[in-house]
């Protein structure tokens, strides 16, 4: 894009550069065919040298320096002065030549003759003061070069502070979610912790086993979580270990149901999203006695992902974003508004001795 602006101004600087030419009634061969006129031609591009000297010093030096920087007062005297210095050598060079032409076909002469000279009026080369219409002309001018190179340089600017803004809310949002991230894995590592103690206690044969499950979810969570999405199929994967890991202590009476619909290896989402969900289903939906039920499916389309959690729930149970474990649903919530603001649905809701946590986030490709 910089480069792109810069020949850009290049372009523009040299087509104003030339426009004496571009705009002559004359081409350029016959144009050169009077002395005079070459002289005019000459003095009009020496002029608009001067005009894209005072683009470039105001685009480079007044206007960040000065008005930029609230100096408006230092801004106006400067450019002032400059304004001054630019219309005496404007009506100095001027005066130096008089167009021969008023134009092609017109004049005292035949059609396309130019006609006599005119006299230079007495008192010297400043005789007469200056040409009205001329000087408000190259006014006019002259502050529509400097309006233009002002605005560049204001616009460039504030284009940069709202770079610099979104870059330091991308760069909090970061360290927030970073933070948050860091919060999940010491309540995983308790709540699964938890679980292998009481299959040590037991002696069960399955303690070895649940420690090599959870080395594998660690070394997703330390590897993989740290990229802002993860492919959805891994993610999928990630539940289904830890699914399995929670299943080596339950007993008979608890069943889990795991489902999954779709294609998952179309789509990426943030990771960890699931997790404090179903580390809850199993925390609160499972009785020592009593029939337990937990139910888990993901469903994806092209544009949605659903995922529904529901466990049992046993004589006046708390909610578990108001319980203990509430944390984890908080901290969900959070990242929910900062991942995917406006773009999901959650409901967490009790009925009918059930738990259910129904989450649809809608989803883009990749």
């Amino acid at each position: 894009m910089k480069y792109f602006e810069r020949y850009l101004l290049l372009l523009g600087m040299l087509v104003f550069l030339l426009s004496p030419f571009l705009l002559s009634p004359f081409s350029v061969f016959e144009a050169f065919q009077y002395p005079q006129y070459q002289n005019v031609l000459l003095a009009k591009i020496v002029i608009n040298v001067l005009l894209i000297g005072v683009f470039i010093f105001n685009l480079k030096v007044l206007t960040p320096r000065l008005l930029d920087n609230k100096r408006a007062v230092e801004f106006a005297f400067v450019l002032l002065a400059l304004l001054v210095c630019f219309l005496v050598v404007d009506t100095f060079l001027m005066r130096q030549v008089q167009s021969p032409f008023p134009g092609p076909g017109l004049g005292n002469g035949p059609i396309g003759e130019p006609r006599p000279p005119r006299p230079r009026p007495d008192g010297g080369i400043w005789g007469g003061l200056v040409n009205f219409p001329q000087l408000i002309g190259n006014l006019i001018l002259f502050l529509v070069i400097v309006l233009s190179s002002s605005i560049l340089v204001l616009l460039r600017e504030r284009l940069r502070e709202e770079d610099l803004r979104k870059q330091i809310l991308y760069e909090k949002v970061k360290a927030e979610l970073s933070v948050l991230k860091l919060q999940i894995s010491p309540h995983f590592l308790f709540n699964t912790l938890n679980n292998i103690r009481y299959l040590a206690r037991r002696k069960s044969d399955k303690t070895e086993e649940a420690v090599v499950e959870l080395a594998q979810l660690l070394r997703y969570m330390i590897y993989q979580v740290n990229d802002d999405r993860v492919p959805l199929s891994k993610e999928i994967e990630y539940l289904q270990r830890y699914i399995k890991l929670q299943q080596m202590r339950l007993q008979a009476h608890t069943q889990v149901h795991f489902k999954f619909a779709g294609n998952a290896e179309r789509h990426s989402i943030e990771p960890l999203l699931f997790i404090p969900f179903v580390e809850n289903a199993f925390k609160y939906g499972v009785h020592a006695h009593e029939a337990s039920n937990i139910t888990i499916e993901l469903t994806v389309s092209d544009t949605e992902l659903h995922f529904l959690c529901e466990n049992s729930t046993f004589g006046g149970a708390v909610l578990p974003e108001l319980g203990a474990s509430g944390v984890g649903i908080a901290n969900v919530k959070k990242r929910l508004q900062l991942y995917y603001p406006h773009r999901h649905r959650l409901s967490l809701s009790e009925l009918d001795g059930k738990y259910g946590v129904d989450l649809t986030l809608q989803l883009t490709h990749g």
